[in-house]
């Protein structure tokens, strides 16, 4: 296992001649990862003290945040190479790390010395400093407010007021994603703009414009995150002008700065190579 992302300032390898690098803000993004996921270590599933089954070298720890100034993220994981979707790890960084090293996540290939000290010296940390290993307390309340669980299952969380702040979309999340591989199965994006399912994008995005107007603002938060997990380039500019206008509305505009950077041509040659530094 190895820290990054954040990691990386506490332990100054992001020095003063990255101020104002762009690329920081896209420092150890994966491909499905949306602006509320900032990835905080990973894992070679080939690691000799850590070895775990079932996950690819794209599998990465991230905190979640709903919104910017959230003190308190969620710890969830993703494997890129394998889907979009977000699992919920734990309420902190300890309790996420004690479940992979005790296989209650994934199987583990060796249950060596090193793996189980290590166990060990988390529990004792743990102890010493009050520290929950077991309670998924803040994943649980989360899961009571999710609005909509968008196509990485993680789902949005956005404020009701009166019943305002969220409209359904008008389609399920399993026909969604048929819509979308009929598209993105055609040949080129002339095909595609011709494809009578991008009407049926048109139809649902004329539909949130409707919604921001009476402030159901989670709409199109739902739709634009769908379509950038869709994973194609096809729906980049509609994915960032709906998720642009979504986080405006519900002051998360920080997020939609990383999603500029993210989504960049020049960014989205780079990919495996994730690291700024």
């Amino acid at each position: 296992m190895k820290l990054v992302g954040p990691f990386d300032l506490l332990n100054n390898k992001l020095n003063e001649s990255h101020d104002g690098n762009e690329n920081i803000l896209t420092h150890w993004r994966y491909f499905y990862d949306p602006p509320e996921f900032q990835t905080f270590a990973i894992i070679d599933p080939n690691c000799e003290h850590l070895r775990l089954e079932s996950i690819s070298h794209e599998y990465h720890l991230g905190y979640f945040r709903d919104n910017p100034t959230d003190h308190e993220p969620l710890v969830v994981s993703n494997d890129s190479k394998k889907s979009c979707e977000i699992h919920g790890e734990g309420d902190n960084i300890f309790s996420a790390i004690h479940t992979l090293l005790s296989g209650k996540r994934f199987k583990l290939k060796n249950h060596n010395d090193h793996c189980k000290k290590l166990r060990q010296k988390l529990e004792t940390f743990a102890i010493e400093n009050h520290v929950n290993l077991n309670g998924k307390t803040k994943l649980e309340e989360r899961q009571k407010r999710i609005n909509a669980p968008t196509l990485h299952r993680f789902g949005i969380v956005v404020p009701m007021i009166n019943n305002v702040g969220y409209r359904q979309l008008p389609i399920t999340d399993n026909n969604l994603k048929r819509l979308f591989e009929r598209i993105i199965n055609l040949d080129d994006d002339e095909q595609r703009r011709k494809c009578s399912s991008v009407k049926e994008i048109q139809h649902i995005i004329t539909l949130i414009q409707y919604a921001n107007d009476e402030k159901d603002f989670g709409m199109g938060l739902e739709f634009g995150l769908d379509l950038f997990l869709a994973g194609h380039q096809f729906f980049h500019r509609s994915s960032e002008h709906l998720l642009q206008q979504a986080y405006e509305f519900l002051d998360r505009e920080n997020f939609a700065h990383i999603l500029h950077h993210h989504l960049d041509n020049n960014r989205m040659k780079q990919w495996p190579n994730l690291s700024a530094i």
